[in-house]
C-alpha cells in the first residue's frame, strides 16, 4: 500500500521571548526581540493612491480592493475598509468609525479588525495611502495626529503579504502613545491577539509581526504519496534573513496513513548570529 505523507509546520516558540497565541494561533513578535522581523518600512506617500474619507475625523472609507487575496482567521479576503482612526476591517459591511479604542478581542471593536494603532486619530496635517506592491498590500498613515492634543505627527503602515503574514511598521511615533491598541481580532469579535493596549509600547523605528506559522521555516511539498519501498526527500528551507540573532524552535510535523506510526514529529531549530541583515 503507498505511504501517504502529509507535512505541517508545529507552532513555534522564540526561547528568549514566549507569547501565548490566541485561539486560532495567531503570534505576534517585533523587532525589539531576538528572532524578530527586522524594522523595514516601505514609504508609499510619493507613489500610493489616497483615500477619500468624508471627513478628516472619524471617518471610514468605502470598500478597497487590496489587489491580492489575504487569508484571514480562515477566510479569504481581497478588499477592506480603512478608518481614520487607525484600524481597518475586512467587513466591508461596517458603517461605524469607533473613535474610543478598547483591549481585543471585544465587540467594541470591528469583526476581521487590523488595529493598527487604534486611536482617536485626525487627518488635519496627514493622509492615508494604499498601493499593491506584487504579493503585498500596504496602507499607509503618513503625518495624522491625535484628535487631542494635535501636534506630533505620527507615520505608520501596514504590511499584508499573500501568505497571511501582517508586519506593523512605525516610522515616526512621538507625543502620547499610551492611549491606542494595537492587534487583530476575529468575525465574531471573541477571539483575538492584543500586542497592546494604553501601554507605553510603541515607538519610532518598531516593527511588529503578525502570523500564524513561522515565516523562518518552510516544507515544500506539503504532501506527497510514497509507492512501498520507496522514499521521498522533501525540501526544508531555514530562513535567517531580516531577522535578530536569537534561537528560534519549531518542529516538521509528518502525518502518514500507516496505523502504527501516524504522525511524527522532527524537531527543527535556527539559530541566528549576529545582527540582522538583508544581503
Amino acid at each position: 500500500m503507498p505511504i501517504r505523507f502529509m507535512k505541517s509546520i508545529s507552532r513555534w516558540r522564540e526561547t528568549r521571548r514566549r507569547r501565548r497565541p490566541d485561539a486560532f494561533g495567531y503570534r505576534w513578535k517585533d523587532s525589539d526581540e531576538a528572532g524578530g522581523p527586522a524594522y523595514d518600512f516601505v514609504d508609499i506617500s510619493a507613489t500610493g493612491t489616497q483615500i477619500t474619507f468624508t471627513s478628516s475625523d472619524d471617518s471610514l472609507s468605502s470598500a478597497i480592493n487590496m489587489g491580492i487575496t489575504f487569508p484571514f482567521y480562515g477566510a479569504n479576503f481581497s478588499s477592506l475598509k480603512v478608518s481614520t482612526n487607525g484600524w481597518m476591517t475586512f467587513d466591508t459591511t461596517d458603517t461605524l468609525t469607533r473613535l474610543s479604542n478598547s483591549n481585543l478581542p471585544s465587540t467594541s471593536g470591528a469583526k476581521n479588525m487590523i488595529a493598527l494603532f487604534w486611536d482617536d486619530l485626525h487627518l488635519r496635517t496627514g493622509n492615508v495611502k494604499y498601493q499593491t506592491d506584487g504579493n503585498r498590500f500596504i496602507v499607509q498613515y503618513t503625518n495624522v495626529e491625535k484628535y487631542s492634543p494635535s501636534g506630533n505627527p505620527l507615520t505608520f503602515q501596514v504590511q499584508f503579504y499573500g501568505n497571511g503574514k501582517i508586519v506593523y511598521a512605525y516610522r515616526t511615533m512621538a507625543g502620547t502613545l499610551n492611549s491606542a491598541t494595537i492587534g487583530v481580532q476575529d468575525s465574531t469579535r471573541t477571539i483575538g491577539l492584543p500586542v497592546n493596549y494604553n501601554l507605553d509600547y510603541v515607538h519610532s523605528g518598531l516593527a511588529v509581526q503578525i502570523s500564524r506559522t513561522p515565516d523562518w521555516l518552510q516544507v515544500a511539498p506539503s504532501h506527497a504519496v510514497v509507492p512501498p519501498g520507496e522514499s521521498f526527500v522533501f525540501d526544508v528551507t531555514f530562513d535567517a534573513l531580516e531577522r535578530n540573532g536569537g534561537v528560534l524552535d519549531g518542529a516538521v510535523v509528518l502525518r502518514t496513513n500507516i496505523p502504527t506510526q501516524l504522525e511524527e514529529r522532527v524537531p527543527a531549530q535556527l539559530t541566528v548570529i549576529g545582527a540582522r541583515s538583508r544581503t
